[in-house]
């Protein structure tokens, strides 16, 4: 198994619950976790047998910087469906997706949320 991860991808957004959060917009920061069930890379060194970093993090802005929703748990999962659909050797992945020093009426670092989406088996 091999995990190909992104660290740290930010973008400003204008998701939230109240309608001021979507108007002011916000700060969002995304780490992907992508599990490879095969990858050929590892002996091959060419980038067709592997799954492109930079496909992953263009696809995790693209729905960041798309349509308003109300929920991070909503991105979240759009996100992780998205890179699934990557390639055939995806067999998860999951995503953190959270806001640094959010809205809230008390003092945190960063609020968000983990998901992970699995491709299914033939069993499933």
């Amino acid at each position: 198994m091999t995990t190909v991860w992104i660290d740290g991808l930010e973008c400003y957004s204008f998701h939230g619950v109240p309608d001021a959060e979507q108007t002011i917009g916000h700060r969002y920061r995304c780490d992907l976790g992508i599990e490879l069930s095969d990858c050929p890379a590892r002996q091959t060194d060419d980038i067709a047998d592997t799954v492109s970093y930079a496909e992953a993090a263009r696809l995790a802005i693209e729905i960041l910087q798309g349509p308003s929703r109300r929920t991070i748990e909503f991105l979240a999962h759009a996100i992780a469906s998205a890179v699934l659909e990557l390639s055939p050797r995806v067999s998860s992945v999951t995503v953190r997706l959270g806001k640094p020093l959010p809205p809230a009426p008390l003092i945190v670092q960063a609020m968000g949320v983990t998901t992970t989406v699995q491709r299914a088996t033939e069993s499933d």
